[in-house]
């Protein structure tokens, strides 16, 4: 009898370890090993200096701080954001090579290069963390004041009429599409002026050397600032804290031209859950630094935190928008 007990013991003792066990390796499967154990590289598919940019460098300055591992941002701008995505889904997907992503380098791209050698919605899209809209512009002895002026203007003599572009997919195109949408002129009979990035735009847009010039808020706020342009609208829903006194499309009647492009880090296509969690849990948490916010709503963004399935969707949605604007089947 006493050996009959002794065996039960034993086999329930057997069972419960083998459970524990079973747990234990599911848990670890589940986690995968210690996430982030080493540095991790933040691609920035765009110069140095601009809102992508000072974003990255404000998101590694505290994942470096949380975690305690070097989180590198490094700038490729070249061969219109090709050879940045190509690193991107060249990587190994364990959350050691990210991009800061926004639409010129997801949604807009299949518009700048039209046999783009990746598929723009395969890679892992982790989260967005904000948005920023773009700014009219215009030389301060411009005859336009608002966006009726610049109706008009266009409508005038679309032939002659000139605006910056970012070559074709980019935030300052979209807005303009839109805009142009919007009053029933058809951009393609306008002239856009390529710039390499907003800087450029702000310049040529002061010396009169186009008659409207788009910018973001990073790098349209100094000279805004110091008198050398002068704004006539944002593409926001609200007005900005920062610039208060820029009146909205929707507040001009144009809510059809409302356009804001997003921030946020993506990886390489089948990056593991967990590391996509740690990632979206150290963001939010991110969010909630009261010197971090200040950061970047100083470079002009409008945050406000989007998961990865809500990352996705958008990204499908202006997939969708961007087709039509263009006009790609």
């Amino acid at each position: 009898m006493f050996i009959g007990i002794l065996r039960r013991q034993v086999g329930v003792m057997t069972t419960v370890l083998f459970a524990a066990f079973g747990l234990c390796a599911e848990a670890h499967a589940q986690s995968g090993p210690k996430y982030p154990s080493e540095a991790i590289t933040m691609i920035v598919p765009y110069n140095p200096g601009g809102a992508t940019d000072l974003t990255a460098r404000v998101v590694a300055d505290y994942m470096n701080k949380k975690w305690g591992v070097a989180v590198n941002v490094v700038n490729k701008s070249a061969g219109v954001r090709v050879p940045a995505l190509l690193e991107l889904y060249g990587a190994k997907p364990d959350g050691y090579t990210l991009l800061m992503d926004g639409m010129g380098s997801s949604s807009q791209m299949p518009v700048a290069v039209p046999n783009l050698p990746v598929d723009i919605m395969a890679r892992t899209f982790i989260a967005i963390i904000a948005d920023t809209p773009s700014i009219y512009v215009v030389a301060p002895n411009s005859p336009i004041k608002n966006l009726k002026d610049l109706e008009a203007e266009i409508k005038k003599d679309p032939a002659s009429f000139t605006w910056t572009s970012l070559g074709g997919a980019g935030s300052y195109d979209h807005a303009m599409r839109k805009f142009m949408k919007s009053i029933g002129v058809n951009v393609n009979n306008t002239r856009p002026v390529v710039v390499k990035g907003g800087a450029e735009g702000v310049s040529l847009t002061a010396s009169g050397s186009v008659k409207i010039g788009f910018a973001t808020m990073s790098s349209a706020g100094p000279a805004i600032a110091a008198k050398i342009v002068r704004p006539i609208a944002i593409t926001s829903a609200r007005r900005n804290a920062s610039f208060l006194d820029i009146a909205t499309v929707v507040e001009q009647g144009y809510p059809d031209a409302l356009q804001a492009d997003r921030y946020g880090p993506s990886g390489p296509p089948n990056m593991p859950a967990h590391v996509v969690k740690q990632w979206s849990d150290a963001l939010q948490e991110m969010l909630k630094d009261p010197e971090v916010v200040q950061k970047l709503e100083r470079i002009g963004l409008a945050l406000g935190f989007q998961d990865a399935a809500a990352t996705r969707a958008r990204v499908v949605k202006e997939v969708e928008e961007i087709r039509a604007l263009y006009g790609i089947k």
